[in-house]
């Protein structure tokens, strides 16, 4: 059953805290009065997706990717989260929340905070679920 997966709990508990932090953010305006939420939430965000990219290409059974290329499963979690990230980015560009020439900073940081979460979700697929499964020396 797809619920027993590796990852399967990282995935949902990740989503469902982003998506809390989201409401009570909007609610409290937070992404406009704590300059630092949107870090944190971005960083949330790429883990939370790096944990479902992981889960839909090697734990799912949805694909037959292979795990023990880490190179390769590094570069399509980091990829995959790297192309929600700027899609997001180009999303707040188009509905107003960014302005292209002044918010340089804050999409750089947004897309490395991307990357960090990203990055975090591989080293916990890496060291957790791979090594529970003996894949790993």
């Amino acid at each position: 059953m797809i619920f027993q997966k590796p990852l399967f709990k990282e995935v949902f508990l990740t989503l469902i805290l982003v998506a809390i932090l989201h409401k009570i953010a909007l609610v409290l305006f937070l992404y406009w009065t704590v300059d630092w939420f949107d870090i944190l939430m971005h960083g949330l965000g790429g883990l939370s997706l790096g944990f479902l990219f992981l889960f839909i290409f090697y734990t799912s059974g949805f694909s037959n990717l292979d795990q023990s290329h880490f190179f390769y499963v590094f570069f399509i979690t980091i990829g995959s989260v790297l192309i929600v990230g700027l899609i997001w980015e180009l999303w707040e560009v188009f509905v107003g929340l960014t302005d292209v020439l002044k918010d340089q900073l804050d999409t750089i940081s947004d897309i490395v905070m991307d990357m960090v979460g990203a990055t975090l979700s591989f080293l916990y697929f890496k060291l957790k679920i791979l090594k529970s499964n003996n894949n790993v020396e």
